[in-house]
């Protein structure tokens, strides 16, 4: 008799305690130990057990599949004057790596890639009293700091302007854990060592 009670009251917790998540309209797989889950346009994620850990929200980033970790980190976007920038959180749902990137990939062996814009002053227009910027835009290898481990391209024709902005494409591909190749603009691989 005791056994039964012990059983009616152990499953009666547990089934107390589950938490219960409905409205879900897409689910990831588990990548990173955590699955990504979608309700009402916004994206959150779950651990194996079924429990919300980062909770829904619109900064995650979704390509053609749903969001995933890997390594750890997970990309989020953020838009500012109609440019949609990236960056990374972490497990926790902290925000690691600032979206600072105009393009970037998950994380694999330790290295993603990115695109990256510098910005340098070329002088004053001093009629608008405004300082005269040249924008420069790089595809580059980072680590999971954000820091840039590699230059591997420059990229041209990039405008930043809401109405005529278009993402650029990431052609760098990691070969192995020492090469990465990338595409020039004739459509040609370079191999790099690292």
């Amino acid at each position: 008799m005791k056994k039964i009670i012990f059983w009616t009251l152990l499953l009666s917790g547990i089934s107390l305690s589950a938490q219960h998540i409905s409205g879900i309209s897409r689910i990831g797989k588990l990548s990173d130990g955590l699955i990504a889950v979608e309700k009402n346009g916004e994206w959150g994620f779950i651990n194996p057990g079924g429990d919300l850990v980062i909770d829904f929200r619109q900064d995650i980033a979704v390509r053609e599949n749903p969001p995933a970790f890997s390594e750890g980190l997970c990309l989020i976007k953020e838009t500012k004057e109609g440019i949609t920038y990236y960056g990374y959180m972490d497990k926790t749902g902290k925000t690691v790596i600032s979206p600072a990137f105009l393009n970037a990939t998950s994380f694999s062996n330790g290295l993603a890639f990115a695109i990256v814009r510098s910005k340098t002053v070329r002088g004053k227009n001093e009629y608008l009293d405004m300082d005269i910027i040249a924008n420069e835009f790089d595809e580059v290898m980072i680590n999971p700091k954000g820091e840039i481990v590699r230059y591997l391209r420059q990229l041209k024709g990039i405008l930043l302007s809401e109405k005529r902005y278009r993402q650029p494409r990431i052609e760098a591909e990691l070969l192995s854990p020492q090469l990465v190749g990338t595409r020039d603009k004739n459509g040609m691989w370079n191999i790099y060592k690292f």
